[in-house]
């Protein structure tokens, strides 16, 4: 049976994207977003302890694992995503990732102050969160129309900030005298969150991509459907429908060689991009730098400024990135995370600034800045992820960049290099790699997913809007 066509007004004609309220999303397409984004926030409780907001028992013996136990896990979590996506559905793999969060939250809280059970419990949840972040990118760059594309995979990094900030802020804050451990507090965020995120997947609508390469157009077509403001198959319905078939066609197209070769400028790229500033971005030596301050200046408020102001500035991020566009705000804001990462490497680099309650303070004032910035710069690390690779290398090329993003923090963990000389080198290497984005990195701002590769496969793009 044919589908009805019936023509209705869509308000992106105009050129500009709709207002982010609820009415322009469907529960399909929120659900489905929500199944990702619930995992995001707990996975972002346990980047923060890896950084060193862990709430640790000094009677209970510990190691390093404890803290890069995770960043290993979530290197796992991408791998297996990529191998699970050949043989089963994005919604089957979301739901293994809830339950290892799932069984990871159970964990924490059955045994909150046994460290070994801790370690299987941070693997549990990264590498359910590797998992998710894998698939989540992928489908939200297909989901999504070209003028929300930013918000849909912005989430990934908002939420991620969010946990992170949440942990932060209970870490810095938990009394030392509590009967109640906040390893329990945190599993009962995981197991909440987890919960959720399956109920998410009831509603879960799969991509649309995926059924146009199956040849099943009407089944793409009625996804589509339910994921517009009005769910009705209309005239936008199939424009966009002829938009992903065309896209699916010309990939279809390519030979293996081809394929490989329209990956490897991206993937340099996003290795720049996300992986290496992202990780040197905010470090375990970065936590360090405010540990000094917390003791010399005697005060808690700090994590609970900076974690409030990296959420603002992931929400400001957010809201701005289909409109503003992508590259010169990003570019801004890694300028201004270099930029104020050099300054604490050189008054750390004098030992006796620790002592000084004056240097300290210009030190905790620029960390609460680099907060703001990083939060501002991290949702745009997600867009860029899930727009720059084409459709048959994305999923093991996103997995790649997640991969190396944790190895670069393991390095640092391992080698115990010196606080000010990694952290003088994060920012110089920021500061650089800024420099370059500039005219490297596409604008991608209300493009299809074919014009946005398109333009990452050029080596230099100076198209500033």
């Amino acid at each position: 049976m044919q589908a009805t066509t019936t023509s209705t007004t869509n308000p992106t004609n105009s050129g500009r994207p709709p207002p982010l309220t609820m009415k322009n999303f469907q529960p399909g397409y929120m659900a489905t977003l929500g199944a990702g984004v619930c995992l995001f926030v707990s996975g972002g409780m346990s980047f923060g302890q890896s950084l060193g907001w862990f709430f640790v028992y000094f009677n209970s013996p510990f190691t390093l694992h404890l803290f890069y136990s995770w960043f290993i896990a979530v290197a796992i979590g991408a791998v297996l995503s990529v191998l699970l996506g050949y043989v089963l559905p994005k919604k089957f793999i979301m739901a293994v990732s809830a339950i290892l969060i799932l069984v990871g939250g159970i964990t924490r809280v059955s045994v909150p102050t046994n460290y070994s059970v801790l370690i299987v419990a941070r693997y549990f949840n990264g590498i359910g969160l590797g998992m998710a972040t894998v698939q989540y990118l992928m489908y939200a760059s297909e989901l999504s129309r070209n003028t929300r594309r930013g918000f849909s995979l912005g989430l990934e990094q908002f939420c991620i900030s969010l946990g992170l900030a949440l942990q932060m802020i209970m870490t810095s804050q938990w009394s030392l005298s509590s009967s109640f451990s906040q390893n329990s507090l945190q599993g009962i965020f995981d197991i909440i969150l987890a919960a959720v995120s399956m109920g998410c997947l009831w509603y879960f609508i799969e991509s649309p991509v995926d059924y146009v390469r199956l040849g099943d157009d009407a089944a793409a077509l009625d996804c589509l459907s339910k994921l517009q403001d009005t769910p009705a198959i209309t005239m936008q319905t199939n424009q966009r429908l002829e938009e992903l078939k065309d896209y699916v066609r010309e990939e279809n197209s390519l030979s293996s060689s081809e394929v490989v070769l329209r990956s490897l400028v991206p993937l340099l790229k996003m290795l720049a991009f996300r992986s290496m500033i992202m990780s040197l971005s905010y470090s375990p030596v970065i936590t360090n730098a405010l540990t000094y301050t917390m003791f010399v200046l005697d005060v808690s408020w700090t994590p609970i400024l900076a974690g409030s102001l990296r959420i603002f500035g992931s929400g400001i991020s957010m809201a701005i990135v289909d409109i503003a566009g992508r590259k010169l705000p990003a570019i801004a804001w890694a300028l201004a995370i270099g930029g104020l990462i050099v300054p604490i490497a050189v008054i750390l680099d004098y030992f006796y600034s620790i002592y000084d309650s004056h240097r300290m303070f210009k030190v905790a004032a620029f960390w609460i800045a680099i907060h703001v910035a990083d939060g501002l710069y991290a949702p745009v690390t997600s867009v860029y992820l899930g727009e720059a690779f084409p459709l048959h290398s994305k999923g093991i090329c996103i997995a790649l960049c997640v991969v190396v993003e944790q190895i670069i923090q393991i390095v640092i963990f391992v080698t115990h290099p010196k606080d000010e000389v990694v952290i003088m080198a994060s920012g110089i290497i920021i500061l650089v790699a800024a420099a370059v984005f500039l005219i490297t990195m596409p604008e991608t701002k209300k493009t299809s997913l074919r014009e946005a590769q398109a333009g990452f496969r050029k080596f230099f793009n100076f198209k500033m809007f």
